[in-house]
C-alpha cells in the first residue's frame, strides 16, 4: 500500500525530471515515475534527442532507472504520411492509459 509520502515523492521526482527535460529543450516528452523508475514517452525528430532525454532523466537525483519509450518521428515522415504520427500517438496513448506496453 502506498502512502501519501510515496505519492508526493513520485510526483516530485516526475516534476524534477520534467524541469530538467525542459532545460535541455525536450518539451514534447511525457514523464511518469513510480518507485524511482521513470518512463519517458513521446516523439522526437532525432535519435540524439532520444538519447539526450534518457541521459538527462538518469541524471536526476532519485531516479533508479529509465524506461525510454520515445519514438522518432522525422519531419519528412509527417509530410509523406499525413496522419500516421497521429495514429501512432493515439495507439501509444491508449496503451499507456490501459497499462499495456508493447514488448
Amino acid at each position: 500500500m502506498q502512502t501519501a509520502m510515496q505519492k508526493t515523492s513520485e510526483k516530485e521526482l516526475r516534476d524534477a525530471v520534467i524541469r530538467q527535460l525542459e532545460w535541455v529543450g525536450a518539451l514534447d516528452i511525457n514523464v511518469s515515475a513510480k518507485e524511482g523508475v521513470v518512463t519517458l514517452t513521446g516523439f522526437v525528430q532525432f535519435y540524439a534527442m532520444k538519447v539526450a532525454a534518457e541521459e538527462t532523466a538518469k541524471s536526476v537525483y532519485g531516479v533508479r532507472s529509465v524506461a525510454n519509450e520515445i519514438y522518432m518521428e522525422p519531419m519528412a515522415r509527417r509530410e509523406h504520411y499525413p496522419g500516421a504520427g497521429d495514429r501512432l500517438r493515439e495507439q501509444i496513448r491508449a496503451r499507456t492509459l490501459t497499462g499495456i506496453h508493447a514488448g
